[in-house]
Order: C-alpha cells, then structure tokens, then sequence
C-alpha cells in the first residue's frame, strides 16, 4: 500500500509541475534607417520566459539573413553596430531559457550609401544650370532658384507686376548670397498653380511633399541624410529665410535657420484657414545645438525665403 501512495504522490508533482516553454523573443532595432556612418542598436531586451528569468536567457544573432550565426550564445541583449555596406539588412536573434528551449525573432534595416541618382537641371529661361537629385521616385532641385530680377527689398516690394523678382540677400549663416522670394512671389500670384516660379515641369514642392522626406525616418537621422554633406545630395541646410522691417529699415535672418516655400495654404482638420502665406520646412540648431527638420507656417508677409523645386 505504502508503495501506491508514493507512485500515486510521484504522478501528482509529475502531472502539476509547469512545463517549460520556449522563450518568447522580442527584437527592435533603432533606427530603422541610417547610411554607413550610423550606429545601429540592436535590443532584444523585450525577450522573456515563462520559467527562466531574464538574466539566465542567452542570445545569439545573424546579422545578414545568411543562415550562419555571426554571434556565439551570449548573455548581452543589445548589440551596437555599424553596416558599412548599403543594403537591407534582415536580423535575426535567437533567444535560449535555461531549459534549452529557443525561439527566433527577426527585424530589419535599410542602410544607404552616397546617392548616385544625380542630374542638371538647366532652366531655359535664363540658361542656369541647377544640380539634381533623385529621392524616392521624385527629382529635387539640390540648389536654391536663382531666376529674376534682382530688386531693393527697401524700396521695392514683390508684386503681381508680371516679372519675377528677388531680394538679393547675404546669409551670415552659409556666407553666401541667396535669391529670395515673398510666398505670393514663389505661387507667381497665382494660388492655383503649383507651378509658381519653376521652371516648365517643375513646381514648388507641397507639405506632402516635405513630408515624405522624413516620413517613417528618424528626424535626427534625415537631418543628417537631407543635411549638409548628406549622403543624399540634397543639402538642404544650404538655404535661407529673412524677416524685412522695412519701417525701421532692419533684416533679421532666423539664426542658423534654412527654409523653403511650399505650394499650399496650410489648412487645419476642419477645412479652416489657417495661415495664408504657405508653408515651408526648416533646418534648425536649437540651444543645445542639436539640429531637427520640420513643417512649420507662417503669416507674415514680410518672411522671404528661398526656393526648391520639385520634378512634376
């Protein structure tokens, strides 16, 4: 009897004991896209076990999708890393418990190299020639409009008079002089053509438009990529944005500040309007000297800033 009641109380521990599961693994890189020079993380921190506590889990990892682990099984959850090579990187972690159980988790990147999508843009009203690149699936002027005739931006107001006109304005930020364009200016006083003052089969990009640039990138990272000596080519750091005072004869230029006009009204949610005098996407150095691009408006009529275009 005393036999049975043992065999009995063996089969209970056997049959309530938990039983083991393979681990759930967890993989996030960061960021999702960078070029050669960005240092990727790596974290598989978010991995855990049902048994097993965190620090007895081992990882290993495959950082080109080849089939061949690069890494031993380790205890370091994070790894930190450049691509040097440009391409679309799948990785995968493996994540073992302390039972011997694993289970995969995969994530990816996308890293970029020198832009090789170059062009000139030779405008045929004036004969000036203008570097292009291709981003996405759209051509970008990668220099600011230079066209019309140069006015006293003291005396002269930019008005519907049928000639293109522009301040010609130096920049203590990039020590060059930009041409540079009220928004009514930039649309051509027509605020239905998005055409405004670009060359035939050009236009003047609007905030989608903008806004693809850095859609789905981390901001730091399309600073540096859009950025001067970006790998883009665009170089948008190289433009321009003043605020003309003309009754106390004064110009103020946004310290450290590049910007560009949109083709668009900015309207809110509900279909008001909102600001009148467009739009325009801007580099900036903050006080920690930290730099960020975004979207912002404006309703002053005295701004004038220079101008890129985009291929139709």
């Amino acid at each position: 009897m005393r036999t049975i009641i043992i065999s009995i109380l063996i089969f209970l521990c056997f049959a309530c004991s938990k039983v083991s599961n393979p681990p759930i693994a967890v993989l996030q890189v960061y960021p999702q896209k960078g070029d050669s020079t960005t240092l990727f993380e790596i974290n598989a921190e978010g991995s855990y076990d049902d048994v097993s506590l965190f620090p007895t889990l081992e990882f290993r990892w495959d950082f080109d999708d080849n089939g061949i682990w690069d890494t031993d099984f380790e205890s370091n959850a994070v790894i930190v890393r450049y691509f040097p090579i440009p391409s679309t990187y799948q990785i995968t972690v493996q994540v073992r418990d302390q039972d011997g159980l694993s289970s995969p988790a995969t994530d990816s990147i996308v890293v970029f190299g020198q832009n090789k999508e170059v062009s000139i843009l030779t405008d045929s009203r004036d004969g000036q020639t203008y570097r292009t690149v291709r981003i996405g699936e759209r051509w970008w002027m990668a220099e600011s409009l230079r066209y019309g005739k140069t006015i006293d931006h003291w005396t002269q107001p930019q008005s519907d008079n049928q000639i293109i006109e522009h301040y010609l304005l130096w920049s203590f930020n990039n020590q060059k002089e930009y041409c540079t364009y009220s928004w009514h200016e930039a649309m051509n006083h027509n605020l239905n053509d998005l055409q405004g003052i670009c060359p035939d089969g050009w236009h003047l990009p609007t905030k989608i438009e903008w806004e693809s640039l850095y859609k789905e990138m981390p901001e730091f990272y399309a600073v540096k990529y859009y950025g001067e000596n970006g790998l883009s080519g665009l170089n948008l750091s190289d433009g321009t944005q003043f605020f003309i005072e003309r009754k106390d004869q004064t110009l103020h230029e946004a310290y450290n500040q590049s910007a560009y006009w949109s083709a668009h009204n900015f309207f809110t949610d509900d279909d008001i309007l909102l600001v009148s005098y467009g739009s325009f996407t801007h580099y900036n150095i903050d006080l920690a000297l930290l730099k960020e691009i975004y979207i912002d408006f404006s309703d002053e009529v005295q701004w004038v800033h220079t101008i890129r275009c985009i291929k139709d």
